[in-house]
Formats: C-alpha cells, sequence, structure tokens
C-alpha cells in the first residue's frame, strides 16, 4: 500500500487536534469511518449544484438520475453483481426490516428462522419480530467466548428442512471476528434456506465477492466504507422479482426501484462512485476496476494484518487489559483490527471516557451486539472497543498504549 501519511493526507478528518494539542486518535472506525476530499467534494457538488428529485426532464433531475445509474454500477462492480441487485436505502437497521417484513409474508408456524449471537442486532431483531408475528420458532446460534468463533457443526444442527432464513455476519463489529459465511450458506442452500449477510463490518476491510458466496441477500453501510451514510442491500435478481415488497402503489414495479421506498439520499447516492473510486486508488493503479479493487483490499488487509500483530502484541505488555475473542497473532488473517478489550477494574465507560481526554476517541458498551456482549457477562460493563482501519498507524497504536498504562497503573 503506498505512504500511509499520503493516504491521511486525503481526509481532512484527520487533521483534527485534540485539546491537548496533539492530533486525534480515531480508533472509532467500526462506529463511522473518515471520508476523503473527493467524496467530500461528490457530495457537496449534488447539494451545491444538483440537487433535485431523479426522474425529470428537467438538466439537474437528468443529472440526479444519472447519478443514481453511476453509482449502481459501481456498486455493482464493488459486490459482484448485477446493477439491477443493488437497492438503496436509508441504513442498513431500516433497509433489513423492510426485507424481513417482505420475505416473511408467507411464512407460518411451521417455519423456523435461524439468527446468530456474533451479530449486530440490526441483522437479528427484524427477524426475530417477524418470526414472532407469524409465530415461527428462533433459534440462536451462539459462539465459543475462548475462541470468538462460530462451529460450523451448531449451525448444521440449527438449520433444518424448516428453516427459512438463515441471518449471519460476516464479521463481528465488537469483536472483529471474521466468519466462514460461505460454508454456511452452503449449509443453509441444502436445506432450501436464503441467507441475509450483514457485511456492515466487513466491508472496510476485506472485498466482498457476492457470487462466491452464493449468499441470497447482503448490506453494507457505505458510511463504514469511507463515503456517506446510505445503505446498500444486494439481492439476487430473482429474488427482487418472486418477493413483494411493502410499497406505495404508485411507486414503480420495476427491479430494484420497487424496492426502494421513498425519495432516497441523492446527496449520498451522488458520492457513492467516489468512494469506491477512492478505494480502488489504494491499488496504486489507475481505473476503477474490479482487479484494482482486488489488489486494493490486499493490500488493505496485508496493511492491517500488520497493525493487528503490532497492536496485539504492545497489549500483552498492560496485564490488566485483556483481550476478547482471537488474540493470537498467527491468527490475524482470521480478524479485522476491532478488539474488545477488558480493563480490569474498569467499566468500558470509564476507560473510554478516560482516552477521550487524551484525544483517542474510541467507543464504549454492546456496539447492538448485544448477545455478544451477555455472552462475556459484561451487558453492565460494557466492552472497550479498538477499531482500526487502513489510514490508523503504529504510531497511533503506541500512543495508545501509553495512556492505557498510566490508566492501569
Amino acid at each position: 500500500m503506498k505512504d500511509v501519511g499520503q493516504i491521511r493526507s486525503q481526509f481532512p478528518a484527520l487533521k483534527r487536534k485534540a485539546m491537548n494539542g496533539k492530533p486525534v486518535i480515531y480508533f472509532d472506525g467500526p462506529g463511522a469511518s473518515q471520508m476523503p476530499n473527493r467524496v467530500n467534494r461528490a457530495y457537496n457538488d449534488h447539494v451545491f449544484y444538483d440537487k433535485a428529485n431523479a426522474g425529470g426532464y428537467f438538466e439537474t433531475s437528468v443529472n440526479t438520475t444519472e447519478e443514481v445509474a453511476r453509482a449502481r454500477l459501481a456498486l455493482s462492480m464493488f459486490m459482484n453483481c448485477d446493477e439491477t441487485e443493488i437497492v438503496l436505502g436509508a441504513n442498513a437497521t431500516t433497509s433489513i426490516f423492510q426485507f424481513s417484513r417482505a420475505l416473511s409474508r408467507n411464512w407460518t408456524s411451521d417455519d423456523e428462522v435461524v439468527v446468530t449471537k456474533l451479530d449486530h442486532f440490526a441483522n437479528v431483531s427484524p427477524w426475530v419480530e417477524a418470526a414472532k408475528d407469524k409465530n415461527c420458532k428462533v433459534t440462536k446460534v451462539g459462539f465459543g467466548v475462548n475462541t470468538g468463533k462460530y462451529n460450523l457443526e451448531e449451525f448444521k444442527k440449527a438449520i433444518t428442512d424448516k428453516t427459512r432464513i438463515v441471518a449471519v455476519n460476516y464479521a463481528c463489529n465488537a469483536i472483529g471476528t471474521i466468519n466462514p459465511v460461505k460454508e454456511i450458506v452452503e449449509i443453509a442452500h441444502k436445506h432450501g434456506a436464503l441467507v441475509f449477510v450483514d457485511a456492515v463490518h466487513y466491508a472496510p476491510h476485506r472485498l466482498i465477492d457476492v457470487r462466491e458466496l452464493n449468499c441470497d441477500f447482503l448490506v453494507t453501510s457505505v458510511y463504514k466504507h469511507f463515503g456517506p451514510h446510505i445503505s446498500v442491500v444486494f439481492a439476487k435478481k430473482e429474488h427482487l422479482e418472486n418477493f413483494e415488497p411493502y410499497k406505495v402503489e404508485p411507486a414503480s414495479n420495476d427491479i430494484p426501484n420497487r424496492w426502494e421506498t421513498g425519495t432516497p439520499d441523492f446527496s449520498a447516492i451522488s458520492a457513492i462512485p467516489s468512494t469506491i473510486k477512492y478505494i480502488a486508488s489504494l491499488s496504486e493503479n489507475k481505473g476503477v476496476t474490479r482487479k484494482n479493487l482486488e489488489i486494493a483490499y490486499q493490500n488493505i488487509t496485508e496493511y492491517e494484518n500488520e497493525l493487528s500483530k503490532y497492536f496485539l502484541n504492545k497489549l500483552f505488555e498492560l496485564k490488566k487489559v485483556h483481550v476478547l475473542g482471537i488474540k493470537d497473532t498467527d491468527e490475524v488473517e482470521n480478524r479485522t483490527p476491532t478488539f474488545g478489550l477488558i480493563v480490569e477494574g474498569k467499566t468500558s465507560h470509564q476507560t473510554a471516557e478516560y482516552l477521550a481526554k487524551h484525544g483517542i476517541f474510541a467507543w464504549s458498551g454492546h456496539f447492538y451486539a448485544l448477545d455478544v456482549v451477555r455472552e462475556y457477562d459484561l451487558e453492565k460493563d460494557g466492552i472497550l472497543r479498538i477499531g482500526m482501519l487502513h489510514y490508523n498507524t503504529k504510531r497511533e497504536i503506541k500512543e495508545f498504549i501509553s495512556v492505557l498504562k498510566l490508566f492501569t497503573s
């Protein structure tokens, strides 16, 4: 990957100074990534010059319509799917609720639903609520608290011929585990079940390939991978055609438009191509191609794995700080650089507040991964989450360790 300093120079937010005069350390990446200059410009250009609804004959409306088409094209390359399989939405939670309602229209009390305990509740509650409406059985697949991983045998037990949907996350936003989604999809499909993948936390760290996964649905949020706040759902074309969405009568019946209720955030949509272009630029090659995206994510992964190894090795110096889940430096390829930490004698909120006073931005609590904190018996005190992206540095990790050492001494 190109010089990290050059990458950081593209992000205005990274120039922020803390009250102590030092540069702010953004370790809140799993909550929201920062946006580079080109994305900010694209977003503002629409607001300033092309703000209009799509579908009209006049110039600004025509421009908006074209921006939506360009966004779909960029996202189809990003996910490796067809443009008609891209559904734009307000946010991941809202999108999943929308799909859960449509997919459950014809469920009966004989049907079953499988959800997972490493997941964000955006991909749990919508399916649980839909199952409750239809009196369906819900099974939750747990994970090993020592390993932070799923056991595929548990999926084989949970998924039956009665299972209608399996909801699973690609990577855990609380402790960073990357899950064997392809294998889970294969298990589900053998029983005729559909699979809805939450890839929100995965997308900034690894390249998505829905064709390789063969999943039925997959959701991301662009603001987690260096863009504006808007959700994107991949759905196989046959599902968009065969399932019936809840929509207003005058709205289009064409796909994917009939799944996009109301007027979307066109400013956010207009910035999506620039977001994908930024990621492709990390390949150090010209042009936005699938190949360049593959190279870019190889570079991201290699660099982030270095950060993870450095972080874990430095963290072992702190005897009162413990990592949840994968902690072996030889296994960093199975996790993102997102770490769930426990500080002895302190709640996660006390630690996060102390870090904030030293210009280190980090989250505390459950991050809507409620079953994760429950499994670790941390629902009250919560988890301290340190989440890094490719613009973070070893210098920042070193500063974090120094501050945390003072806090725990």
